[in-house]
């Protein structure tokens, strides 16, 4: 009687099994050993619970289920991670009031000085469904971290020693100790333009027409105007940037600034920024910070977050925000993915050319001028063939730049006003009117705008 008004049903993945009572009436008839017995038939084995106390038909009657046994979960392992020993605080600092030349800091290591520390990742615990069988564990990941120019990694022990005595600089992926070369005041024709194998530090400003070049980072006290500066690394500038339309400014990493005006800027990981982006073409790949600032005409690109207090203006300047790659970068994989349509179009036309003449070759034959056709349709088709494969993998190159659009947002967290120009790849917005306090996103290929306060991951 007691077998035939309950059931035992395990689900979610073998992780729990229920008592489950089929008819309200019977939960006092029940009897305890028929469930045991059915326990065991189900072969159910690990994390049974202690079901059978005195009230467990009560429970039963009311609820009309009973948990009687649940998995253990597998808890998956931690990632690695990557502990930085010398401290660099940002230039940029928020609470920051004074003169930017008061809180330059040039990280500055000796020879053997612990630089950085790996964490390996855990292998985290397996779990165990109820029927006992093991619920593997994901191993965690480990951190990718390199040691670069003039460091040393310790593996047995996971850390980074400095080899030689200069300026320490963290990438994403790697650490480099390089030697530095100072300039103690502006750059001028008796220091000419550098080129330089480590970091350089210039205490006074960049005029316009001179150059810098660094395998490691570059450090401006002053002011950079109308020239060019490229860094391996990093790009600390404590005023701003003037460029006059002419300013070239690029870093494989970070670029930290007061201001920029006038200028293109290009960094292979962020662009920080305290007060302003003016009119210049900003490109970084991991994002654009300015949240006490303003960003007011020009272009800013990036595959992450544009973070900023103010964008556009109560002129309604058209200010372009470019998400996923940069323009140019945007309007090239346009450009091909339509022509790889056209050359779609045309290798199904003279495949269908070719079919008919191979047809006709079949049954009455061709002249020599139909076969001479034939022969070019074919060579067409291979070249059309090889132009689409090339085409295909230029797509794809340009495609990775754009990246995952998932990631990317604009945060506004004061006023977007009107004539803001959105791209998330190919979709496009623009501002009609003003906001406050906003965030936009791509949510099912439409540009959405939402209030600051609805996202939790703030």
């Amino acid at each position: 009687m007691g077998e035939q008004n309950f059931k035992i049903i395990i689900g979610e993945n073998g992780m729990k099994a229920e008592l489950v009572l089929i008819d309200p009436e019977s939960a006092f008839e029940l009897d305890q050993e028929a469930i045991e017995v059915e326990i065991e038939k189900l072969n159910i084995v690990h994390g049974l619970k202690e079901w059978q106390q005195e009230d467990w038909r009560e429970d039963l009657a009311s609820n009309h289920k009973v948990l009687i046994a649940e998995g253990t979960p597998p808890v998956n392992g931690e990632n690695g991670k990557f502990i930085r020993k010398i401290n660099v605080p940002s230039m940029v600092s928020v609470d920051e009031k004074s003169s930017f030349r008061d809180v330059t800091v040039i990280p500055v290591v000796t020879t053997g000085e612990l630089l950085g520390e790996i964490i390996p990742p855990t292998n985290g615990t397996d779990g165990r469904n109820i029927l006992g069988n093991t619920l593997k564990a994901k191993p965690g990941k480990r951190v990718n971290i390199k040691a670069g120019k003039n460091v040393a990694y310790h593996e047995e022990i996971g850390t980074f020693t400095s080899t030689l005595n200069g300026q320490v600089s963290y990438l994403d992926n790697s650490i480099h100790v390089f030697p530095v070369y100072e300039v103690n005041d502006d750059l001028s024709l008796s220091t000419g333009n550098i080129n330089f194998i480590g970091s350089v530090v210039i205490k006074g400003d960049v005029p316009s027409g001179f150059e810098v070049k660094a395998d490691g980072d570059i450090t401006i006290y002053g002011t950079v105007e109308a020239s060019k500066l490229e860094s391996n690394g990093n790009i600390f500038v404590s005023e701003g940037i003037a460029g006059m339309e002419k300013g070239y400014v690029t870093a494989k990493g970070d670029i930290e600034t007061g201001y920029i005006n006038q200028s293109y800027v290009e960094a292979g990981q962020r662009i920080r920024v305290k007060k302003a982006i003016m009119h210049s073409t900003c490109i970084a790949q991991n994002g654009v910070i300015c949240e006490n600032g303003s960003i007011i005409g020009g272009s800013t690109s990036t595959g992450n977050i544009v973070d900023v207090k103010n964008i556009g203006n109560v002129a309604s300047t058209k200010t372009e925000v470019v998400f996923g790659a940069h323009k140019k970068k945007l309007e090239k994989a346009n450009a091909i993915h339509k022509q790889l349509e056209s050359w779609r179009e045309n290798r199904q036309k003279l495949a269908i050319f070719g079919q008919r003449l191979q047809q006709k070759k079949n049954t009455l034959g061709l002249q020599p001028k139909e076969e001479a056709m034939l022969v070019k349709q074919k060579e067409m088709i291979n070249k059309i063939s090889q132009q689409l494969a090339d085409l295909e993998v230029e797509l794809e190159h340009y495609q990775s730049d754009i990246g995952n659009l998932a990631d990317t947002k604009l945060i506004v967290r004061g006023n977007a006003f009107e004539n803001v120009e959105l791209h998330f790849g190919k979709y496009k917005r623009v501002l009609s009117r003003e906001y406050n306090s906003v965030i936009a996103v791509l949510d099912q290929n439409e540009i959405i705008i939402r209030s600051i306060h609805d996202d939790q991951t703030l």
